[in-house]
């Protein structure tokens, strides 16, 4: 089996964006 760096690169970003855009929320919350 081949591995796909872009995929697993773009899903690494994928998690990340997401897990910056779930702490932004928070803290807008908590102000």
């Amino acid at each position: 089996m081949k591995r796909k760096p872009k995929l697993a690169l773009r899903i690494a970003l994928g998690v990340v964006l997401y897990v910056l855009a779930v702490l932004l929320s928070a803290s807008v919350v908590k102000a």
